[in-house]
C-alpha cells in the first residue's frame, strides 16, 4: 500500500510539472510587464511614423559619439571618413576642474563601411513604442547620463539626429532610445546599442590592403629564411622569379597568393619610437596588374604576441595577429 501511495505521489508530481512551468512563465511575463509598462500611462501603444523623418545619411558630415569619459568624432572627407578621440563632456568637466586643456585632435583613417552601416541604423527607423515620458525612469532604460550620446551633424553644423541610446530591449533585437531634447523613451525595433561606439579605436580602418587574387601580378616575401617571389604570366599562371629553388607548385602558388592579397590589422600601436631603428623581420611586397606596388614591413612580436607593422613612408603602425603572421609563406611554393 505504501508503495502504491509513493507511485501515486510521483504521478501527481509529474502531472504538476506543466502547471509549475506555466506558473513560471506567467511570473516572468508579469516581471516583463512591470519593466516594459511602467505604472505611468504609456504615451502610445503603437508607434506611428519614423523616428527621424526624411533622414538621409549622405547629408551627415560629422558624427559625435560619447559615453561617460569616452568620446569619438568622425568627419566626412569626400567619400572617405576620418576619426579622432573626442573629449566627452564629463571628461571635459574633469579637465577644467584640474586646470588642464583637452588634448588636441589626432586624426586617423576611418572605416567607411562601418560608418555607413551605423548611419543606416537611422534610415527608415520606425518610432516604435513610447514606453515612458517620466524622466525619473530614464535610468531604468539607461538613457540617462550613462547612456550613449549620438549626434549626427549636417553641413550647416546643425544636428540632424541628436539622441541617447540606452540598453537593449527584452528581445535583444530592439533598443531603448530617446531624443536628447525630450524625456520620452521609445523601444525601437533595431539593435542600436552595437552600431555606435564611443571609442575612436573601434572606428579606425583596419584594412591595410585588399586585392582580388586575379588582380595580383607579382608578390615577394623577404625574411631571415631568404627571399622569394613569383609573377603571373599572360596565361594567368604563376612563375617563380628565381627558378633555382625548383619547380613551382601551381596549387600552392594560388593559395599563397590568396594569403598575401588580403592583410588586415588586429589593432594599432600609438608609439613608434621602438621601431625607428628596428629591422623588419618580414617584408611583403605586392604589385597589381596596373603596376601599383605596396610593401609592408613586419617587426618582431610585442609582449602581447601581436606583430607591429608599417608601410614604408607611412607613420601608421599596425598590429598583426600571430595567426596571420604565422600563415605568411616564407618559402617559395615549389613542388616535389
Amino acid at each position: 500500500m505504501e508503495g502504491q501511495r509513493n507511485i501515486f505521489s510521483l504521478h501527481l508530481m509529474k502531472n504538476k510539472r506543466p502547471l509549475i512551468y506555466l506558473a513560471a512563465v506567467i511570473v516572468a511575463a508579469l516581471v516583463v510587464l512591470a519593466v516594459e509598462r511602467p505604472e505611468t500611462p504609456r504615451v502610445n501603444d503603437v508607434g506611428e511614423g519614423t523616428f527621424s523623418p526624411g533622414f538621409d545619411s549622405e547629408k551627415v558630415m560629422r558624427v559625435e559619439v560619447s559615453q561617460l569619459m569616452d568620446g569619438a568624432v568622425l568627419e566626412r572627407q569626400g567619400k572617405r571618413w576620418r576619426v579622432s578621440e573626442m573629449t566627452a563632456p564629463l571628461r571635459k568637466q574633469l579637465l577644467e576642474k584640474e586646470g588642464r586643456e583637452p588634448p588636441p585632435a589626432r586624426w586617423y583613417r576611418a572605416d567607411s563601411s562601418r560608418i555607413a552601416s551605423a548611419l543606416g541604423s537611422f534610415g527608415g527607423l520606425g518610432e516604435g513604442l513610447a514606453v515612458s515620458s517620466n524622466p525619473q525612469k530614464s535610468s531604468l532604460y539607461q538613457v540617462d547620463a550613462t547612456g550613449l550620446s549620438v549626434r549626427l551633424i549636417g553641413a550647416d553644423d546643425k544636428p540632424i539626429v541628436d539622441v541617447v541610446i540606452g540598453k537593449n530591449g527584452p528581445d535583444l533585437a530592439s533598443s531603448y532610445i530617446k531624443r536628447a531634447s525630450g524625456d520620452t523613451v521609445y523601444l525601437v525595433r533595431r539593435p542600436m546599442t552595437g552600431a555606435f561606439s564611443p571609442s575612436a579605436q573601434d572606428w579606425r580602418d583596419r584594412k591595410i590592403w585588399v586585392f582580388e587574387p586575379k588582380d595580383l601580378a607579382a608578390v615577394k616575401v623577404e625574411s631571415a629564411n631568404g627571399a622569394w617571389g613569383m609573377t603571373r604570366d599572360a596565361s594567368g599562371s604563376w612563375q617563380l622569379t628565381d627558378t633555382s629553388g625548383g619547380t613551382i607548385d601551381g596549387a600552392k602558388a594560388q593559395k599563397d597568393a590568396a594569403i598575401l592579397c588580403a592583410v588586415r590589422a588586429s589593432g594599432f600601436q600609438e608609439d613608434s619610437e621602438d621601431l625607428k631603428l628596428a629591422k623588419p623581420q618580414i617584408t611583403i611586397s605586392i604589385t597589381d596588374i596596373n603596376g601599383k606596388s605596396i610593401s609592408l614591413e613586419i617587426f618582431p612580436a610585442a609582449s602581447d604576441g601581436s606583430y607591429p607593422a608599417r608601410i614604408p613612408g607611412d607613420d601608421e603602425i599596425y598590429l598583426l595577429s600571430k595567426e596571420f603572421v604565422e600563415s605568411i609563406p616564407l618559402a617559395a611554393p615549389v613542388g616535389g
